[in-house]
């Protein structure tokens, strides 16, 4: 086991008493679990290999933020008649936006 799932099972743990919260964060270990096994079939390696320095680490979150700011607005521009999901698009796209400029903000720093 990582030290990441570690970490998320002890904060499971740590709200074992709600059980909303225990079937959802379950959920997302499991979900963890299973895209590490993907990617250790497609690339051969987990994310604790020691080939990668923390600026190509850095430009990797970049480039997935990236894609995600793609995909997200690719679901905006969807006609989507559920309100709910329309609000969260919106609210998701603002975070996304300042995280990917903090981002950028750091590897320009690093150049």
């Amino acid at each position: 086991m990582s030290k990441i799932e570690e970490s998320l099972i002890r904060h499971i743990r740590a709200m074992a008493d709600i059980p909303l919260f225990r079937v959802i964060e379950e959920n997302l270990i499991q979900r963890i679990r299973d895209r590490a096994t993907m990617g250790l079939r497609k690339y051969g390696t987990t994310l604790e290999r020691d080939d990668y320095s923390l600026s190509d680490w850095i430009l990797h979150a970049h480039e997935e933020c990236m894609d995600f700011a793609l995909y997200l607005e690719r679901i905006n521009a969807m006609e989507i008649d559920d309100e709910r999901l329309e609000r969260f698009v919106h609210a998701h796209r603002d975070v996304l936006a300042k995280a990917c400029l903090q981002l950028e903000t750091f590897l320009d720093k690093y150049k």
